[in-house]
């Protein structure tokens, strides 16, 4: 399953006490969304553009923060890269419907487009946080938005440090029958990689119905759910990948 990523403003909650925490609350949400990449629909999460006044220290907004002796220009330019490179979400969604959550208001909001991507079947929603919250830590896995009129209601995935991704990353587990020196299209097809580049083959894999597709030096892999997010893979011919499928995995 892909996922939908908004960086939500809401857990911008002045809870940093310096400039450089709030630099490390920064820092933790590049390296959040760093590692949740593999996971995403884009590659780059989306933002609400309240993003920009949204502040985590001193009423100061985050784009005046980056003006801070606290960060270096590494930090800097990739935290720009990430508040303007993704899509804006309350340019692609009409965010006027009323909703919460936990009886607060989220109504044009991350979170809002979060619950208004959902309607995308391919995409479940997620929001990535800044630490230090307490409606946002990473204790809160998930967070339901409720809409006011319709009574419809949207679980979001809720992350907050980069531990959290494990809770929506495909898992790899070999499967015995795929033997891993053999390959045969007639018979079981084997698995010639190791557990860890599988795994990383699967996270940078492209979804193609229920079936994931990977690629690694030139030779291609299909995984299939053994259960929840468990999958078991093996090598296949690159016939037996979609032409578009092939495509995006060898331009990654």
């Amino acid at each position: 399953m892909k996922y939908f990523a908004v960086v939500n403003e809401l857990s911008c909650q002045q809870q940093a006490a310096t400039v450089w925490e709030a630099r490390d609350c920064v820092t933790k949400l590049l390296n959040l969304a760093k590692d949740v990449r593999p996971f995403l629909v884009n590659s780059i999460p989306a933002v609400h553009s309240k993003i920009f006044l949204a502040s985590l220290v001193d009423n100061i907004p985050l784009t005046e923060l980056m003006s801070s002796e606290a960060f270096d220009h590494n930090t800097k330019s990739a935290f720009l890269i990430l508040l303007t490179s993704g899509p804006k979400v309350d340019s692609i969604y009409k965010l006027d419907k009323r909703c919460s959550t936990n009886g607060n208001d989220v109504t044009d909001t991350g979170v809002h487009g979060a619950a208004e991507a959902m309607l995308v079947p391919e995409a479940e929603g997620m929001i990535l946080s800044f630490v230090g919250t307490t409606d946002y830590n990473s204790h809160v896995e998930n967070v339901e938005v409720v809409y006011e009129v319709s009574g419809q209601t949207c679980n979001l995935v809720n992350l907050a440090c980069p531990d959290d991704t494990n809770r929506c990353r495909r898992i790899y587990e070999l499967n015995p029958k795929h033997r891993r020196d053999h390959y045969d299209e007639n018979d079981v097809a084997g698995m010639d990689i190791d557990d860890e580049t599988a795994q990383r083959v699967l996270d940078e894999g492209m979804p193609f119905g229920n079936r994931i597709f990977g690629i690694h030096n030139e030779v291609y892999y299909e995984f299939k759910s053994t259960r929840l997010n468990i999958f078991h893979g093996f090598r296949i011919q690159a016939y037996r990948v979609p032409k578009d499928i092939q495509a995006k995995l060898r331009s990654c």
